[in-house]
C-alpha cells in the first residue's frame, strides 16, 4: 500500500531503510497508469515504506526532491536520496530499481 505523503507528515516519515517516494497528480493520464504497477510493487517489496505524493497539493514535499514533473520517483535509504527519475516507469523498470537499493 502507498502512504499518502503531505506536507504536514512529511518530518514523520520513516528515515531508516529504503523509501519509494512516488510523485504523481490527479489529471497525469501516465500517473495513473503508474498507480497500479506501484501498488504491486509495494505489496512485493516488504524491505521498503511506498509513499506517494499528490504534486499539486505538496508543493513544500516536492520542493525537498527539486521534483518539476510528474510522475517522477525518488528512492531514498536512510533519509539520504540516492536515485530519482523523471517519467514513467514499466513493472520491470520500477523491478530493477527496487532490487537494486534493497
Amino acid at each position: 500500500m502507498l502512504e499518502q505523503l503531505t506536507s504536514e507528515n512529511y518530518a514523520t516519515r520513516k528515515l531508516s531503510g529504503v523509501n519509494v517516494i512516488s510523485f504523481n497528480n490527479d489529471w497525469c493520464a501516465q500517473c495513473y497508469t503508474q498507480q497500479p504497477i506501484l501498488e504491486k510493487a509495494a505489496r512485493n517489496y516488504h524491505g521498503a515504506n511506498f509513499y506517494q505524493v499528490n504534486a499539486d497539493n505538496n508543493t513544500d514535499v516536492i520542493k525537498q526532491y527539486d521534483v518539476y514533473s510528474a510522475p517522477s520517483l525518488v528512492v531514498e535509504k536512510d533519509g539520504a536520496a540516492v536515485y530519482a527519475v523523471a517519467g514513467f516507469l514499466d513493472e520491470e523498470q520500477l523491478d530493477n530499481i527496487l532490487k537494486y537499493y534493497l
